[in-house]
């Protein structure tokens, strides 16, 4: 039986809000103290509204594919923005009293996340809103850096995501769910870069 590409962006769609609902209220639970908030915004940040922003302009959404595209476009860039802010402030609220947090793969990928997120940010604020930009830097140069920078900054961000149910903090507090978060969090990596993906590699032949 061949599965639609509708089925599997429900199925994402499933993943993500799974996903982002139990680490909520795990979270809510510990009354987001310390690590709690951290994990909070950058799952809510970096998993969930970065998610959504990435598939928002793929033909198989089925909550965007009646849009306007200039309506997706949009909706893309506030998501993403909104995701990213998110994400880096749950980053800094972990990093600024911690100096070693940089040391570990979760922090080194976050860190990195959170660079690529404000390059990615720019290129694409500026190529939609700016005209001057858009007469210095071709429209489809800047498309395909940032379509390149969208992809780089998501996966570091999911990277970032699964290395950190490897800390003390998940292992202390989400220790029996571990394989249930690694799971959904690989398959939402791999669903949700899969559209965009495919739409770089157009545009790169």
């Amino acid at each position: 039986m061949v599965i639609s590409s509708y089925t599997w962006n429900l199925v994402n769609q499933s993943f993500i809000l799974a996903i982002t609902v139990c680490m909520s209220k795990k979270c809510a639970e510990m009354k987001f103290q310390k690590t709690a908030t951290h994990a909070f915004l950058c799952t809510l940040g970096f998993v969930f509204l970065s998610a959504e922003g990435m598939m928002v302009r793929c033909n198989n959404n089925w909550l965007t594919r009646s849009m306007h595209p200039d309506t997706k476009t949009n909706l893309h860039f506030w998501l993403q923005l909104t995701g990213g802010i998110l994400g880096v402030a749950g980053t800094l609220q972990k990093s600024l009293p911690k100096e070693h947090h940089f040391r570990s793969w979760h922090g080194k990928l976050g860190l990195a996340a959170c660079i690529f997120f404000v390059i990615n940010c720019l290129s694409g604020g500026l190529g939609l809103y700016s005209s001057s930009y858009r007469q210095y830097m071709s429209p489809s140069i800047n498309d395909f850096i940032h379509n390149f920078l969208g992809l780089l900054t998501f996966v570091t961000a999911m990277l970032a995501q699964y290395t950190g149910y490897n800390t003390g903090f998940f292992r202390r507090n989400l220790k029996e769910h571990e394989r249930f978060y690694k799971y959904l969090t690989a398959a939402v990596l791999m669903l949700t870069s899969w559209g965009p993906l495919l739409i770089f590699l157009r545009k790169l032949y």
